[in-house]
């Protein structure tokens, strides 16, 4: 269904704040938390991460990130961002017609080299998924061992038409019912190369499923209110930070280049960067994306075809907080019985708090955080340990 109020602006509302949980890693002060409750939109996909106080005796930081996912359309990728009209963007509705709204969490698990992990995952389905819909999840894994933990591929929770109830699962009684493994490596490479992370980081994928009976006919351009001229599924996130105020934000290294002036142009984010007081946080997109059928092997892995680039555009919300849009092409996505998975690396770095060219300051190939939190302060300003922090913003999945 087509919701006209979710065209103003923000795709959709922003939810209230409610309680949250955190988990900790071991031998760093990083934690990650979801909220207690799972009772609508905004509680069940909010992921938050921030810096546990010095000691590490409470697992609650007084400085944060939260991402929350707002809203997903389909999009002329060139000029939906500044008109917001028809016959540039289409909304899709979450399915209210039965229970929606999905998390997974554990905060103890062990993976194959014996370290202790905690990992969430949050989705939904969009649109009518027996006749043209799709489900899209986030998945966060924080390495709370003290040693490397390498994978090539992740398990993804998910609910179809068929598969709604919600079910127990590690430490949720809000699990989705429904379970698959995707590679998140390139799998043509020889040798493969696995993805790994080390104590104290998060690795994260967002992934979508397509499905329904009429799902390509349903979505093509000028069709049913879709955009004659839709390139792109876009999914939109809020970024927001709590108990602390950056003195400024700049976009691909360019300190010239704010966040209203990359919105008014579509600027394509290649980085981006919160300024605080002495120092920075910058994370750097890197941008493939891997798609595929969902036909499992005989190994039961869902089978990689290819990848592709996603497109990322930004708009201001408020003073602490901004729209992250992540656009994947329609082609990847365009039938039903496909996904795609986004599985970004995060790496610490030393950042300069106030950069004085337009070069760069982090990595062309990896995304980087870096982080300092004061515990006299309880403030944020950059240091090398925060590696999830803005990991959760990136949130994009296929649907209908």
């Amino acid at each position: 269904m087509i919701s006209s109020s979710l065209l103003f602006l923000g795709f959709g509302c922003v939810g209230s704040q409610a309680a949250l949980s955190f988990v900790k890693a071991a031998n760093d002060n990083v934690c990650a938390g979801i909220h207690t409750d799972c009772t609508d939109q905004s509680t069940c996909t909010s992921i938050a991460f921030g810096r546990c106080t010095a000691n590490g005796n409470t697992v609650t930081p007084q400085v944060y990130l939260n991402s929350e996912f707002i809203g997903m359309a389909f999009v002329d990728s060139a000029t939906y961002l500044n008109n917001q009209s028809a016959e540039n963007i289409l909304v899709i509705d979450p399915d209210t017609s039965t229970t929606n709204f999905y998390r997974d969490y554990s905060g103890a698990e062990t993976s194959a080299e014996g370290h202790e992990y905690g990992f969430m995952t949050v989705g939904m389905r969009y649109g009518n998924m027996s006749y043209a819909g799709a489900y899209m999840g986030l998945g966060a894994y924080l390495n709370k061992g003290t040693g490397n933990i390498s994978v090539d591929k992740v398990n993804v929770y998910y609910s179809d038409a068929s598969n709604t109830s919600r079910v127990s699962r590690g430490d949720s009684a809000y699990g989705a019912p429904l379970m698959s493994s995707i590679f998140i490596t390139d799998m043509s490479a020889s040798p493969v190369v696995n993805r790994t992370f080390s104590p104290g980081e998060v690795k994260y994928s967002i992934y979508g499923i397509t499905n329904g009976s009429n799902y390509s006919n349903a979505i093509a351009a000028g069709q049913g209110g879709h955009p004659a001229n839709q390139t792109h599924i876009g999914v939109r996130t809020l970024l927001s930070l709590h108990g602390g105020t950056p003195s400024g934000a700049y976009i691909n290294g360019n300190t010239s280049l704010n966040v209203s002036t990359a919105q008014q142009n579509s600027v394509d984010v290649e980085s981006f960067t919160i300024m605080g007081s002495s120092s920075s946080v910058t994370i750097d997109f890197q941008r493939t994306y891997y798609y595929g059928d969902t036909t499992a092997d005989a190994n039961g892995d869902i089978v990689q075809n290819g990848s592709g680039t996603v497109r990322i555009h930004i708009k201001p919300n408020n003073s602490t907080s901004v729209y992250l849009d992540y656009l994947i092409p329609l082609s990847a996505v365009n039938e039903s019985g496909k996904y795609f998975i986004y599985d970004p690396s995060v790496h610490t770095a030393t950042v300069a708090s106030s950069p004085t060219s337009a070069t760069s300051p982090t990595s062309a190939t990896s995304p980087t955080v870096a982080v300092t939190y004061s515990a006299a302060t309880h403030t944020m300003t950059g240091s090398g340990s925060l590696v999830a922090l803005l990991a959760a913003s990136l949130y994009f999945v296929g649907k209908a």
